[in-house]
């Protein structure tokens, strides 16, 4: 696993297990969280909670497998529903460290529509990233946000937080 660069992986999840997270994520409650002047973002950290579901934690451990991580390598900070709704985006930001250590993130994109605007860009690249794609990538240390979405649907992500 590098730090240094992000990595894209297509086609993540299956639709299957899509569909299956898209559910958990109208299921939960999420909280509201306003980023001014880029419009409404909701969200919700699941890890410990009963929508930690069984599809998730199977996810969290092919996460675990795919970037090379075990129990002694990394600790988990979150598993975060992300809902961005159209007219809404993320500013330029990086996440604090973690107890000192890396927040790194993996995301799974479940639900977006077509434009661009959806896609994630860090440290000034955009990538595109589809449903049923991943990413990953050093937050802490590389800045990362999103455009204001110009499509008609919520942008769903699942974004899944260790420490390393």
């Amino acid at each position: 696993m590098s730090l240094d660069q992000p990595t894209i992986y297509k086609n993540f999840i299956s639709e299957d297990e899509r569909l299956e997270l898209l559910d958990v994520a109208n299921k939960v409650p999420l909280h509201i969280n306003w980023w001014r002047p880029f419009g409404k973002r909701r969200s919700a950290d699941i890890l410990n909670t009963q929508y930690e579901t069984d599809i998730v934690c199977q996810l969290t451990r092919r996460i675990a497998v795919t970037i090379g991580l075990n129990s002694n390598d990394a600790a988990r900070l979150n598993t975060i529903i992300s809902v961005i709704e159209p007219g809404a985006g993320i500013q330029p930001h990086n996440d604090p460290l973690a107890n000192g250590k890396t927040n790194f993130r993996f995301n799974v994109m479940v639900d977006r529509d077509t434009d661009i605007s959806y896609n994630p860009i860090i440290d000034k690249v955009s990538y595109d990233v589809g449903i049923c794609d991943a990413w990953c990538f050093n937050a802490s240390r590389l800045v990362h946000r999103m455009k204001v979405i110009k499509g008609s649907v919520n942008r769903v992500v699942y974004q899944f937080g260790f420490m390393v």
